[in-house]
């Protein structure tokens, strides 16, 4: 298989799962994905970094806490 025939078979497959798993989607999940689509890949990419530092903010407060308790016991 050529590697024209490999990306038409891989697009064609690839599309119609994304057919189906849009099927599946909630409207607000559509609305995110619309929204998404209009954001641009290097303000994504910040967003992303942001998320992942307050999640590590969250984290880090979550083991101290923890640790808080372990020590009051």
């Amino acid at each position: 298989m050529n590697s024209k025939n490999h990306s038409q078979a891989y697009s064609q497959v690839y599309s119609e799962e994304q057919d189906e798993q849009v099927l599946s989607l909630t409207n607000m999940e559509i609305k995110w994905l619309n929204l998404l689509k209009r954001i641009s890949r290097d303000d994504l990419e910040v967003l992303r970094r942001k998320f992942e530092k307050q999640r590590q903010q969250l984290l880090d407060i979550k083991k101290k806490d923890e640790n808080h308790n372990i020590e009051q016991m």
